[in-house]
């Protein structure tokens, strides 16, 4: 007996109010007497029963398992907590680890148990409750018949029903200081019957489930296990492929690694096959799992079907019921990382509320993760797994009307929210939705701007996948529906590759308004990374296109853009003929947007060329338009384009203001990237001004955004604030 267990056992005997005596008489002859001052326990012959077993049912120790601290803390603190509180509470300690399947969960119960197993002296027992898998569940009563022999109870006096089990094996357990797995349960129902009703033994389920009644009425106590981070899943690696050989090509084992998705049973297979064939490089073994229509294959191990990952997740997808494993099915379709709970809506065709209820099931069995509120994410590996049942049970006339209502959802909706984010966007508006799409709308427009951050991803992957799956109307409208949100927050290589892929499928077949548009923004996506000739070539592209359909937006458009790169190549005369162009062709059809911002180039031309009472007409002329629009793009631009006339004026009380005016719009407006600029230039003005101390805030502030949305600006306001410049010097 160890010290911690004389103590635990010394707390439980003051608790029940004893001297520390504890006489009991356990045999058949009523008459025996037995009288002592201090036995604490005679056991004459057997108990009625039996009951004298210490069974060690432990399965063995799983080899190389790897970290998981954080999970085996957990477990230890709730080992702690019964150790404190035997001598007073009547509670048992129930542990629920809950995770996907191949997640690991029997290896953490079994290896923490063994850990422990010496604070347990009474034994052990443990069950695999088979409620996933390719057999029937375990009943309730199959459970506690072999719970009851192993506690040494003869067949003849088992009994029959459950209850009467129950009661038999509660009495058996009653004061021992046992330790009780419950394996691979699916439902608490199957578990409440296995409970014991002492404090002085604990109990850890294992489930795909959370099993949330045990949590809610029985006080269990749930780790949820996921998939290893980085660094461990690498070392389970190292360890049973061998350091010597996996020390060779580390980035190839952090390769690795990635592609298992952290998952221990798919890392455990491939380091298997790696170990096994050592003729085989690591390189080869990550190609084959490169190919994500191959991947589920290799995950499996050659001798042994039941370790498959494939197998695995199969016993979690049939347990579920017929409606939910097709909504699992369906969800293998989405083009994004993440879902919410709308966008499975719109996927299955429900109603968000209908959606819910399957969402919630998949996540009960860990099929699925609630990352958020109402928003959801696979398992790489799971994912994979959807997409296979899907081409099974699905066919493609199915799956191509089902991917087509997601990728016009996303459409429509990111649409209605960049109509609210920059309401004076002039891209073209979508097609009509597909049938039965029913795309968000938005009460305001930090509500749409809201919804932008948290699907971007799923944007950029819908375009993607709308062109590999060869929707190329959808692959060629989708960019164009959230292109300036993009511009906002300065993702100018995203910009590029949306617009790139989307050029490509608009020329399938030839859709010439908007790859003019998708030119132009592409044009811009080089523009503000200081790519100007290639900026340059996309914008006469633009120019080309605009005249040969007689699109005389599209042509002011171009010229603006010619003119502004041209600017920025300090070709000023050519960048005002271009300006000047621009600004004639969109008085004549009424654009006061074009208008505005044309004008605010060539006040910005004007002032390089120190013609500044020109320059400030132009702006004001500007700053009236826009004012009277309602842009307020136009008007941050107007107000920063006035604030640098000042500035190179010298009068920088002026430009100051008018720096702030602008900075203010755009901070109102979520406008990062032109929040920066205006900063920069601030810090500029205050620099000239003598007022070095508010300049480098000013840059620091501007430093913070561009190193956020990775804009070249950082790198020149580093060296700037490493090492500050003399004054008036600077560059726009």
């Amino acid at each position: 007996m160890t010290k911690d267990h004389e103590r635990f056992s010394d707390r439980w005997r003051r608790a029940r109010g004893s001297t520390g005596v504890d006489n009991k008489l356990i045999g058949s002859r009523a008459e025996a007497v037995v009288q002592a001052r201090s036995i604490q326990h005679v056991s004459i012959g057997a108990p009625p029963g039996g009951g004298s077993r210490r069974p060690r049912q432990l399965p063995r120790d799983v080899m190389f398992f790897t970290d998981r601290a954080d999970e085996l803390a957990k477990l230890d603190v709730l080992l702690a907590d019964r150790a404190g509180d035997a001598g007073g509470s009547s509670e048992v300690v129930i542990s629920v680890i809950a995770g996907a399947g191949g997640m690991g969960k029997t290896s953490l119960a079994v290896h923490w148990a063994h850990r422990v197993r010496d604070r347990f002296p009474d034994g052990q027992l443990y069950v695999n409750l088979r409620g996933y898998g390719p057999s029937s569940p375990l009943t309730p009563a199959q459970a506690l018949e072999q719970f009851l022999r192993a506690l040494g109870t003869a067949d003849e006096a088992i009994p029959s029903d459950v209850e009467a089990m129950a009661s038999s094996y509660r009495s058996l357990l009653a004061d021992r200081w046992m330790l009780i797995v419950l394996d691979n349960a699916t439902t608490a129902e199957q578990v409440r019957p296995l409970l014991p009703n002492t404090p002085t033994c604990l109990v850890i389920v294992t489930s795909r489930s959370r099993l949330s009644g045990l949590v809610a009425r029985d006080g269990a106590h749930r780790v949820n296990l996921d998939q290893l981070p980085p660094a461990e899943a690498v070392t389970l690696l190292q360890h049973i492929i061998g350091a010597a050989r996996a020390d060779t090509e580390p980035q190839v084992i952090r390769e690795l690694a990635h592609r298992c998705a952290g998952l221990p049973l798919a890392l455990r297979i491939a380091a298997e096959r790696v170990a096994d064939r050592p003729h085989r490089s690591l390189t080869d073994l990550v190609a084959d799992l490169a190919d994500e229509q191959n991947r589920m294959d290799m995950l499996a191990a050659d001798d042994d079907d039941t370790t498959a990952v494939r197998t695995v997740f199969s016993w979690s997808y049939r347990a579920l019921p017929v409606d939910t494993a097709r909504v699992f099915r369906l969800l293998g379709l989405h083009p994004g990382p993440t879902i919410s709970a709308p966008a499975a809506a719109a996927l299955i065709d429900a109603t968000t509320k209908q959606a819910l209820r399957h969402l919630d099931e998949l996540t009960a069995v860990h099929l699925l993760t609630e990352i958020g509120r109402d928003r959801y994410q696979f398992h790489d590996l799971v994912r994979d797994y959807a997409a296979e049942q899907t081409k099974i049970h699905e066919s493609e006339r199915d799956r191509t009307t089902i991917l087509r209502r997601s990728l016009s959802w996303y459409l429509h909706t990111a649409y209605a929210a960049q109509r609210l984010v920059y309401p004076h966007g002039i891209e073209p508006p979508p097609d009509p939705p597909e049938v039965d799409c029913r795309p968000l709308t938005f009460d305001s427009r930090n509500d749409a701007v809201r919804w932008c951050d948290q699907e971007y991803p799923n944007l950029t992957a819908a375009v993607q996948s709308a062109a590999e799956h060869g929707h190329h109307d959808l692959a060629a409208q989708l960019p164009l529906s959230f292109v300036n949100f993009m511009d906002m927050r300065a993702r100018w290589a995203d910009v590029h590759t949306m617009c790139s892929t989307g050029i490509a499928s608009a020329r399938q077949p030839r859709d010439t308004r908007r790859e003019l548009w998708l030119s132009s923004w592409a044009g811009d996506s080089r523009l503000f990374t200081a790519r100007f000739h290639e900026a340059i070539s996309y914008y006469r592209h633009t120019l080309e296109l605009a005249r040969v359909s007689a699109d005389r937006l599209g042509e002011g458009g171009a010229l603006h853009l010619l003119g502004m790169t041209l600017n920025k190549l300090h070709r000023l005369d050519e960048a005002a003929d271009h300006c000047e162009r621009a600004l004639t062709v969109f008085q004549q059809i009424g654009n006061q947007r074009g208008e505005s911002h044309t004008l605010i180039e060539l006040g910005d031309i004007l002032r390089q060329q120190q013609r500044f009472e020109e320059a400030l007409h132009r702006l004001r002329q500007a700053l009236v338009a826009a004012q009277r629009t309602s842009n307020q793009l136009a008007e941050a631009l107007s107000r920063r384009g006035l604030g640098s006339v000042y500035s190179d004026a010298g009068q920088f009380d002026n430009a100051v203001e008018q720096f702030r005016g602008s900075i203010a719009i755009s901070r109102d407006r979520d406008d990062h990237f032109n929040t920066a600029r205006t900063l920069q230039d601030l810090g500029d003005a205050l620099s000239d001004a003598g007022r070095v101390d508010e300049a480098h805030e000013s840059w620091r502030e501007a430093l913070a955004i561009f190193e956020v949305v990775n804009a070249p600006q950082a790198t020149e306001l580093r060296a700037r604030l490493g090492s500050p410049p003399p004054g008036g010097s600077r560059s726009r």
